[in-house]
C-alpha cells in the first residue's frame, strides 16, 4: 500500500529529475544544477518537511488514477493521508486509499476499503523521504552529472530561468530533447520499480513478457509490460526558495511506452508537489481513537 503510493509519487519526480539532463547555456546549466540539488535535498537529507500532491494518469488517453495526498515527516516519524479515484467499467469511479503512521520502526495502516480497522506493520526506521543506498547514491551522482554537462544545447526556450525571489525553471522538451533524457529516465523508473515494487528488468527477458491485459491493474501493466521509456514531451517548472529549498513542482508530461505484446502506448501525467512547514511539521504517535479504529482481528500488534 505505502509502496503503491510512493511509486507513483517517485514516478512523477523522476520525470522532473531526469529532465536536467538537458542543459544549454551556463546560466540555464547552473539554474538546472540548483534545481536538481533542490529536489534531491528534499527527498534524501531532510528529516521534518510535509508534502501536497496531486497526480492524474492517463493510459491511451484513458484516466486510470488520480491521486492526492498529505505527507508528513518528522524525524523518524511520518503520516500518508493517500486518497485513490479509479474508474469502473460503469462510468463510476471507485474511492480507495489508505492513511499510514509510521512511529519509528512501527507502522499503522487504515484502508479506505475496511472501514473501522487498522492493522500493523514493521519497517526501517528512516529520517527522509528516500532511505539511503549504495545504488541510490549512484543514480543520484548519475543526475547530478547530468545536470552539469553544459554541452548538450537545446532549442531556444526549451529551457528558462527566472532568479527573482529565489529560482524557478521551466523545462518544455519534446521527442528532440537529448538522448542522455531518456537514458536518466529508464535508469531511474527500473531503479524505481526494483526499490518500490521489487521488479529486476535485469532478470526479465523478451520470453517473460505478457500483454497488460494478462495484469491485475494499470500500473502493473505498465510495469511488466514495459521494456524501455522515450520522453515524448514535457512541460514542467520546478521553484525553489533564495535558500535553496525546494518549494513546488507542477507540470505534465508524455512518455511513451515499448512493451514486447501491446506495441507503444502513451502515458500521460499530471501533477503537482508543495513543499511546506520545514523544520516545524509535526507527527503524533498513532492513537486509534483518534482516528475511530480498533485492531483488525486478523493483525498483530506488535507495541
Amino acid at each position: 500500500m505505502f509502496k503503491r503510493f510512493l511509486a507513483l509519487f517517485l514516478t512523477v519526480m523522476t520525470l522532473c529529475t531526469a529532465l536536467t539532463g538537458a542543459c544549454a547555456e551556463s546560466e540555464i546549466e547552473n539554474a538546472l544544477e540548483w534545481s536538481a540539488d533542490s529536489l534531491l535535498t528534499l527527498l534524501l537529507y531532510k528529516d521534518n518537511v510535509t508534502l501536497e500532491g496531486h497526480a492524474e494518469f492517463a493510459l491511451d488517453g484513458e484516466h486510470f488514477k488520480t491521486a492526492d495526498t498529505l505527507y508528513i515527516q518528522d524525524e523518524y516519524n511520518s503520516s500518508w493521508d493517500w486518497n485513490l479515484l479509479t474508474p469502473r467499467a460503469d462510468g463510476t469511479e471507485r474511492e480507495g486509499g489508505w492513511t499510514i503512521v509510521a512511529n519509528d520502526d512501527l507502522v499503522y495502516v487504515i484502508e479506505a476499503y475496511t472501514p473501522g480497522v487498522y492493522r500493523t506493520g514493521t519497517t526501517a526506521a528512516s529520517r527522509s523521504i528516500l532511505r539511503d543506498s549504495v545504488q541510490l547514491d549512484v543514480m543520484t551522482g548519475l543526475l547530478r552529472a547530468l545536470a552539469e554537462w553544459g554541452d548538450m544545447a537545446l532549442d531556444e526556450g526549451a529551457v528558462t530561468a527566472d532568479w527573482d525571489n529565489g529560482m524557478t525553471v521551466r523545462l518544455k522538451l519534446g521527442q528532440d530533447a537529448p538522448a542522455l533524457v531518456d537514458l536518466g529516465l529508464n535508469l531511474a523508473a527500473q531503479y524505481l520499480a526494483k526499490r518500490m515494487f521489487g521488479l529486476d528488468y535485469d532478470q526479465i527477458g523478451s520470453v517473460d513478457s505478457q500483454p497488460m491485459s494478462s495484469y491485475t491493474t494499470v500500473t502493473q501493466g505498465i510495469l511488466g509490460s514495459t521494456r524501455s521509456f522515450n520522453l515524448l514531451e514535457a512541460d514542467v517548472t520546478l521553484r525553489s526558495g533564495v535558500d535553496g529549498t525546494f518549494e513546488e513542482a507542477s507540470g505534465t508530461a508524455s512518455v511513451l511506452l515499448n512493451t514486447e505484446w501491446d506495441g507503444v502506448r502513451t502515458l500521460d501525467v499530471t501533477f503537482s508537489l508543495r513543499a511546506s512547514d520545514y523544520d516545524v511539521s509535526a507527527v503524533p504517535d498513532f492513537d486509534p481513537a483518534a482516528y475511530g479504529v480498533t485492531l483488525a482481528e486478523d493483525s498483530v500488534r506488535f507495541d
